[in-house]
């Protein structure tokens, strides 16, 4: 028997035997595509998104450590429900083509994982140990997987809390989509909680091996958006390759980290660290990038370069930053909330010293950065003004967008392998998911005692042998926290220049919010 098409309306109508497709648009598109074949080959590429819930209880309620891993169980499978991609794997992920193939049920006592640890615990390195796991596709196991962390003597506690952990192979979805199985989970979560029956715990029957329902598959990039390049950008593109090809001096200025090495050499292994932003400090940084006519977003990518030419400068006076944006307003026939993985990338390049190129932003300061000579540092806010623009500029078209050239390339395991011992394109990634709903603001405004939320996030990418150096990601819970986290490769850069990038960005953000004097009472 053969897995029925598993596309939304397109191009595929029909029940084919696997060995009689013709198109390798029915199944995965090309973005998919480049995203199997470079795990499939080892360059490792896998994304978490962790949130910290809090479980409200009425004085009535009564919930155990068994009764909230029943909870947990039950919630999944109703998000499982909810989303196609879930309940899927791949076939013939190490070829060239590709294909989704449904299972028929997944059970949860193989991907999910509940951990007890105590108030202590650094789950930025339980994450990073998650990281490590090679998520290969298997005939009977989703791509995905959740770590659920459990405090010890939860049970005793008002509000109960746990962190859940969502990691997932990078074709599963992009960043979004992450955020919204979180809020599908919350609210499954909230319908069985607003449902329990009886008095003093939950009448829940959490069933470990669920049934995939027969969804059709959320339609890809390529089936959902236009992707147009004009012959002037293309032409472009040529010439660029062929002067590469011909004579490619090296920019002994630029930096981008090591080259490219093969996995036998250095397979990947991913570091995490983070730090975090009161609601108040956030809403002093919202409101001063506003008051400058700019973005969050912006305002990392330009500190991350400054800090960047501090640790490799002067030697290295040049960055190129790689920002992802979403172009999911560009689909069609799409609903709010599915998972799909729908992301372009603008770039940003930064010099450091006086040089002045053209097309290049300064990010060079010459004095130790303070409280008042940040928030008042003219140059660092034109500097920002002018990213933001770039990434404006770049997010608002669909137009010679670099995901419409991947229709050229048949196969990408080849040309990643040819990228061993050649120089990365970019020194690090900006990543930003926004402000999250978690729930926070219905609880302010009066909902059943009994409910979840959640107030954090912690947005993790994995390193491949080809990722940026080092990115940093951003995700924020409206009237929560804002978290910043820093990823890396071993072996890539060094950890103690890891950790003196995310010291000072954390330096420079708080410096920022305190020289912000208004009170910023808008909601984030």
């Amino acid at each position: 028997m053969y897995d029925l098409p598993l596309r939304a309306p397109g191009k595929i109508c029909s029940a084919v035997a696997p060995d009689s497709l013709t198109s390798i648009e029915q199944f995965t598109g090309h973005l998919e595509r480049c995203l199997i074949h470079q795990n499939a080959i080892g360059f490792h590429s896998s994304c978490q998104l962790a949130a910290v819930y809090t479980v409200d209880l009425d004085e009535a309620v009564e919930l155990s450590r068994d009764d909230l891993k029943e909870l947990v169980i039950t919630a999944l499978g109703k998000t499982l429900c909810r989303h196609p991609v879930l309940g899927t794997t791949l076939r013939d992920a190490d070829s060239a083509r590709p294909t989704w193939k449904r299972l028929e049920h997944v059970d949860f006592r193989r991907i999910v994982q509940f951990v007890d640890v105590d108030y202590q615990s650094n789950i930025e390195e339980l994450m990073e140990a998650e990281h490590q796991r090679y998520l290969r596709p298997t005939e009977d196991l989703p791509l995905w997987h959740c770590l659920v962390f459990i405090p010890h003597m939860t049970e005793f506690l008002t509000p109960m809390s746990f962190v859940m952990s969502f990691s997932f192979h990078r074709v599963v979805g992009d960043g979004y989509s992450a955020v919204y199985f979180h809020q599908t989970f919350l609210e499954a979560t909230n319908l069985l909680l607003s449902t329990g029956d009886r008095v003093g715990g939950l009448k829940l029957t959490a069933n470990q091996d669920v049934q995939v329902p027969h969804l059709t598959l959320v339609p890809h990039l390529e089936e959902s958006m236009a992707l147009p390049l004009t012959p002037w950008f293309l032409l472009s593109k040529i010439f660029k390759w062929f002067s590469a090809s011909l004579y490619a001096p090296a920019d002994t200025v630029a930096w981008s980290g090591p080259p490219i090495r093969s996995i036998e050499e250095q397979p990947p292994a991913s570091h995490v660290r983070a730090f975090q932003l009161s609601r108040k400090e956030v809403a002093r940084i919202l409101s001063v990038t506003r008051q400058n006519q700019t973005t969050v977003t912006a305002l990392i990518t330009v500190l991350t370069a400054r800090q960047l030419a501090r640790l490799y400068g002067p030697a290295h006076s040049r960055f190129i930053g790689s920002v992802p944006f979403s172009l999911r307003k560009f689909l069609r026939n799409h609903k709010p909330g599915e998972m799909g993985l729908f992301t372009g990338v603008a770039e940003v390049s930064f010099c450091s010293d006086n040089s002045r190129l053209q097309g290049y932003i300064p990010c060079g300061s010459s004095i130790t950065p303070t409280r008042e000579s940040l928030a008042e540092d003219g140059v660092l806010w034109n500097s920002v003004r002018a990213c933001g623009k770039i990434i404006h500029e770049r997010s608002k078209s669909n137009v010679n967008l670099s995901n419409g050239l991947m229709k050229f390339i048949g196969d990408f395991r080849p040309m990643f392998s040819r990228l061993v011992g050649s120089r990365r394109r970019h020194a690090f990634c900006v990543t930003n998911l926004g402000a999250v709903d978690g729930g926070l603001v219905s609880q302010s405004q009066g909902v059943p005692k009994t409910s979840a939320a959640f107030d954090r996030l912690l947005f993790s990418v994995g390193m491949s042998a080809i990722s940026d150096p080092y990115t940093v990601c951003l995700a924020s819970v409206a009237g929560g926290y804002m978290t910043v986290t820093l990823n890396w490769d071993e072996g890539v850069v060094a950890e103690s220049d890891a950790l003196s990038l995310l010291r000072g960005l954390e330096q420079d953000l708080n410096a920022i919010a305190m020289a912000t004097k208004e009170q910023c009472t808008e909601k984030f």
